[in-house]
């Protein structure tokens, strides 16, 4: 269970996988979990996208106009170099890592203006891709099932892109529904809704919105009496994730650091001041990031301390009561061992892979923490790995729980009774696809809710009965004009050099030949234990109905095989995701479905670094790339120990300052310091100038040598295009439909005018 550092929004402990981002509004109950993956994995909205926030302002791509040909920008090499290991490393654009630099900023504005010059060569086509992009939504939004809490039914609707979360009392007419949450009429208006949550006894709300390009945010407090108004309601700054606690007396926060990791977690009492709040806990190893939640029925705050390999959980009663003023630790950390804690009448819930590859469920009397931690030998197991895969997430209820799990790199539901411990698989109509929790805080209950999203269907909507095997879809939502029978989607396996068989998930039209002339589009990530899941990515849509072959590339470093996956392609094995994604490419290439004319790639943040080295290895394997916010200099990212999340993540690359062998290892494959030779590739890289975790200057570092590589070559060619869009007002990932459709259009446009499609 690594985290992903630089494209999760937050590590937490339980679980399952929900992201604040993801979260609907609900009385404190929902367990946020760790986003394990680039696109977070829960399609909730009535959107094309994944989830709507509020839309941010993009500099948009100039109309179609005749463009004057003109040079691209060159940035001016200056001599910096460093000894590392005995290793001498030059570095001549290392000043564009310094903002202030007058250079450096009059640079990223030449390559923002070219690149938009550029592109508006493309925009007739990029306007039809975003309006083929609209047409895709349904016009009429799924219904929403409503969250029945105690005497309370909570709803989400959506309007003009924003939401609006509702309720009514439990039996009630519409005359008696009360919105309690209008994100279109925010006091800030440039702020982003991140996360919402009513008090345990719904009398308050608290919800949390983010400025732009900020990691975390204000939370804003307010009664839900027919009095309570925005008015007087109060306010937290700096806080990145929250839970209730007691009634709507207390909250617990957690704040980042300025290496943008969560170390401290605090107590607040509601109409106190913040000044006041209680420290509850520091977390002092600088490897660890820090979450606060609460267990499925409301008796245990939660406090994971989560590194890569190892975690270690804090309680404490949500009553505060006096033996709980401060945390007691589970179970203390291990190297190699995590864990996660849910709490169930009288025992606690321990998810964990101790002493082993895969997570298994057991059991602690909650007693047994009266004189100190637990140990390993205390656990008894209730569920474990078996036939059915590997277990991900656990959804526990009184007398079931839904294992979401596992097997062949393929998403699937098995539910196991708690007392008898049978257990049997849920069959779901469609194999290749995503499977996600969904809202179940009911815990005396044989009912749960969950939902699906593969490639050709955008969501589908399901309850289950537990005790009586019955499967219902609630709705299911597909992208408008599109006939799944016209498409063939697939798992296949590619044999790489070394004998390893890597998953591929292929999507085409059924009518396509292997006649060696069709596009191609690879897509990887292969980092974090990271499964690049076969969801619904709308921005494949215009590449598929144009004749597109697209593969999402499972390759070593991932976590579609489980941990040993992750391990065999990160620190010393990282040159393995990128051999993996080349063997891809290579087989539909001689397996005479493509040819590297028409061949494109595409990755996002980590995704980026596996594309880059890929192009490195094989500058003319690729017709065109699109890199969004790429990791392109690991190797100086990792050497900076204040640069942001660096410590956290010396697990995934190695920690090159004390460690020879893994600066050797980073150097072998960073694509700064392995540039390609006479590339025939072109590439655009989109890059956020409020980007906090993949910082600007890794795109402008590596188009700056690249140009002035090509310059060394007799320039970079009337065929290839290096262009670095820069989008000026969004932190590491896209905000808001708005703005993921503009990169969607944009970077289809690309793919199909190098293609020469258009």
């Amino acid at each position: 269970m690594q985290v992903c550092c630089k494209c999760s929004h937050l590590p937490s402990a339980s679980f399952s996988v929900r992201s604040p981002l993801e979260e609907r509004i609900t009385p404190a109950g929902i367990i946020p979990c760790s986003s394990r993956q680039e696109v977070p994995k829960k399609v909730r909205h009535a959107s094309l996208f994944q989830f709507v926030n509020k839309p941010i302002s993009y500099l948009p791509i100039q109309s179609s106009r005749k463009v004057v040909d003109r040079l691209p920008p060159i940035a001016p090499p200056k001599h910096h170099s460093e000894a590392w290991h005995g290793c001498i490393r030059t570095d001549p654009f290392r000043y564009l890592q310094d903002p202030a630099n007058q250079v450096a900023d009059a640079y990223w504005r030449s390559e923002e203006s070219y690149a938009n010059e550029q592109l508006a060569r493309d925009s007739r086509l990029t306007r039809k891709i975003r309006n083929e992009l609209r047409g895709y939504i349904p016009r009429t939004a799924p219904p929403d099932l409503p969250d029945v809490v105690g005497p309370w039914a909570y709803s989400t609707r959506w309007v003009d892109g924003h939401v609006v979360h509702v309720r009514k009392p439990v039996g009630g007419g519409s005359e008696l529904e009360e919105v309690i949450l209008d994100t279109r009429y925010l006091r800030d208006r440039t702020a982003t809704f991140v996360k919402c949550q009513v008090s345990p006894d719904h009398a308050m709300l608290a919800y949390l919105t983010v400025t732009t390009g900020g990691e975390q945010g204000t939370l804003h407090i307010r009664s839900l009496d027919r009095a309570g108004t925005a008015s007087n309601e109060e306010e937290l700054t700096d806080v990145f994730n929250f839970v209730w606690g007691d009634a709507h007396r207390d909250l617990y926060y957690t704040r980042l650091d300025g290496s943008l990791r969560a170390a401290n977690v605090y107590r607040h009492r509601i109409g106190a001041v913040q000044t006041i709040d209680n420290l509850i806990f520091h977390e002092p190893d600088s490897s660890c990031f820090l979450d606060v939640s609460v267990t499925k029925d409301r008796k245990y705050i939660t406090i994971n301390s989560n590194a890569a390999g190892t975690s270690e959980v804090r309680i404490l009663r949500a009553d505060r009561s006096a033996f709980d003023r401060y945390p007691r630790i589970v179970l203390p950390r291990a190297l190699g061992s995590s864990y996660f804690v849910d709490h169930n009448e009288n025992d606690l819930f321990i998810f964990h892979n101790h002493d082993a590859q895969s997570f298994r469920l057991s059991k602690l009397p909650s007693k047994s923490l009266e004189d100190g931690p637990a140990t390993w030998t205390d656990l008894r197991d209730v569920l474990t790995t078996s036939n059915e895969g590997q277990i991900e997430e656990i959804d526990l209820f009184a007398h079931f729980a839904l294992l979401h799990v596992r097997k062949r790199g393929l998403a699937g539901v098995v539910c196991a009774d708690l007392e008898s411990g049978e257990r049997h698989v849920v069959n779901l109509p469609e194999q290749i696809t995503t499977v996600q929790p969904d809202v179940n805080l009911a815990h005396e209950t044989n009912l749960v809710r969950f939902k699906t999203s593969s490639p050709l269907t955008m969501q589908t909507a399901y309850v289950y009965d537990m005790e009586f095997r019955k499967l219902q879809v609630v709705y299911s939502r597909k992208p408008v004009g599109i006939e799944a029978d016209m498409f063939v989607v697939e798992r296949i396996h590619v044999i790489g050099r070394d004998g390893t068989e890597i998953p591929v998930t292929v999507m085409r039209l059924r009518s396509l030949v292997p006649d060696g002339k069709n596009p191609f589009n690879v897509r990887g990530y292969g980092a974090y234990g990271t499964t690049l899941d076969p969801h619904f990515r709308p921005d494949i849509l215009p590449l598929l109905t144009r004749g597109f072959i697209v593969a999402l590339a499972h390759v070593r470093g991932g976590g579609e095989l489980g941990p040993t996956w992750h391990e065999a392609g990160s620190l010393y094995n990282k040159a393995r995701s990128s051999s993996d994604c080349i063997d891809v490419a290579e087989h539909f290439v001689t397996e005479g479905w493509t040819n590297p004319a028409v061949m494109t790639a595409h990755g996002v943040s980590a995704g980026g670094l596996l594309m880059a080295t890929t192009l490195n290895l094989r500058p003319n394997l690729f017709r065109a790339m699109v890199l969004r916010v790429p990791f392109l200099d690991p190797l100086s990212a990792m050497l900076d120990a204040s640069s942001p999340l660096t410590v956290i993540e010396h697990r995934e690359w190695g920690d090159p300052v004390t460690d020879s062998k893994a600066y050797d290892c980073i150097a072998s494959y960073s694509p700064y310091d392995n540039l390609p030779a006479r590339s025939s590739t072109s590439v655009l890289i989109t890059a956020s100038q409020e980007d906090q975790r993949v910082p600007m200057w890794h795109s402008l570092k590596w188009m700056a040598r690249m140009r002035a590589q090509a310059a060394k070559e007799g320039g970079e060619g009337k065929e290839k295009r290096l262009l670095l869009r820069i989008v000026r007002d969004r932190a590491h990932t896209a905000s808001g439909d708005e703005s993921r459709l503009e990169d969607a259009a944009s970077e289809c446009s690309f793919f199909i005018t190098e293609v020469g499609l258009e």
